[in-house]
């Protein structure tokens, strides 16, 4: 079981080179992709600091099924860089992150399952974490437009809950 002091939550990344209001960069091609990447590198750093976890709520990427190679590698490397000192990271994945709208679909997110401590979800489930000493169940519902799975699945959810 993975043991944390606390829990860092963030959603909607979007890393993506915008190039709308964006001015060349030289190490992050343009000015917003190394905002975000600051962004991404001190919340990476905030969470290895304090032992906590982290939950990432989809979207990591901003281009289903056509992320930047460039892009791909710097998120990709910065949870690199940080995996190891982060008790769980949870990386559910988003609409913008999959191949198509269903559940279980491949997507961007796949290859982070290669790194220590971080699972990749794709399809609903439970993740039991100890908080302070404290037994926590984390429920996942990754984005899928299977409507009757997720309601039957967000009913056994509340079941368990109890």
């Amino acid at each position: 079981m993975q043991k944390a002091d606390g829990i860092l939550f963030f959603t909607d990344f979007h890393a993506h080179l915008f190039s709308e209001f964006a001015k060349p960069s030289d190490n992050f091609y343009t000015d917003r992709f190394e905002t975000q990447m600051k962004v991404l590198r001190e919340i990476l750093f905030e969470a290895s600091n304090r032992n906590y976890g982290i939950i990432f709520g989809g979207d990591l990427f901003h281009k289903r099924t056509a992320v930047d190679i460039r892009v791909f590698n710097s998120v990709y490397l910065a949870f690199a860089d940080y995996c190891d000192k982060i008790p769980f990271i949870y990386l559910v994945r988003g609409n913008h992150d999959s191949f198509d709208n269903s559940m279980g679909s491949a997507s961007s997110l796949d290859t982070f399952k290669t790194l220590n401590h971080v699972e990749v979800l794709s399809n609903p489930t439970i993740a039991e974490v100890e908080i302070k000493d404290t037994k926590t169940n984390l429920f996942f519902m990754p984005y899928g437009e299977e409507i009757d799975e997720m309601k039957s699945r967000l009913k056994a959810f509340g079941e368990e809950a109890k």
